[in-house]
């Protein structure tokens, strides 16, 4: 079902979201790990925060990381920890297309917090 995000109320896409997640992904069988990176004004301050069935965790991502910064630190910081988990099957979700694509590039990169990622990935 084709669906336009302009023209479709907020809690309808939530929803349909939600659903696709839980037939995609489901649980027990996978372990859903939802990510958040976030900025004050887009540019500053920016924080993330991990969350999931195994761990819940929070970080400061650094005074002048974009909200890209924040994504990419909150999937570092996912994977960094599943180290410690003894899950088979787990999915990484994250609304960030732009951090989700750097992550994928690898294209050479200078930025320090693709590189932890990626050497996180390489870990697993």
């Amino acid at each position: 079902m084709n669906m336009y995000k302009s023209m479709t109320p907020a809690e309808e896409l939530r929803t349909v979201a939600l659903a696709t997640i839980a037939e995609r992904y489901p649980e027990p069988e996978w372990i859903h790990i939802y990510t958040d990176g976030s900025a004050t004004e887009a540019n500053k301050n920016s924080g993330v925060g991990v969350y999931s069935s195994l761990f819940q965790l929070s970080a400061p991502a650094g005074a002048n990381a974009t909200n890209c910064d924040g994504e990419v630190a909150a999937i570092t910081l996912a994977l960094e920890n599943l180290n410690r988990a003894c899950a088979k099957t787990i999915v990484l979700l994250s609304d960030s297309k732009a951090a989700l694509l750097a992550i994928a590039s690898r294209h050479p990169s200078t930025n320090a917090r693709i590189h932890a990622c990626w050497k996180s990935i390489e870990c697993k």
